[in-house]
């Protein structure tokens, strides 16, 4: 079953080949052909989470102050 909806990607998106502009394109393309819908959700959603811990951190260091280097008085 994940052997045709491959091969129905790879057909669908050779066209797409001689599109391709950029590495991103590239890795989108080979990401396209390599992995199934659903790890390819999983990753998207993993890397999302990834991006919005880092924005939370951001705000954090944002409100409270960089804390490296910082020392209390005694």
């Amino acid at each position: 079953m994940q052997g045709r909806q491959v091969a129905r990607d790879v057909a669908r998106r050779g066209a797409a080949l001689r599109e391709v502009r950029s590495v991103g394109d590239a890795l989108r393309l080979a990401e396209t052909v390599l992995l199934a819908g659903g790890q390819r959700q999983a990753r998207r959603n993993a890397w999302a989470s990834v991006c919005e811990n880092r924005r939370y951190a951001a705000d954090r260091e944002h409100v409270a102050g960089p804390v490296q280097g910082e020392r209390r008085p005694a």
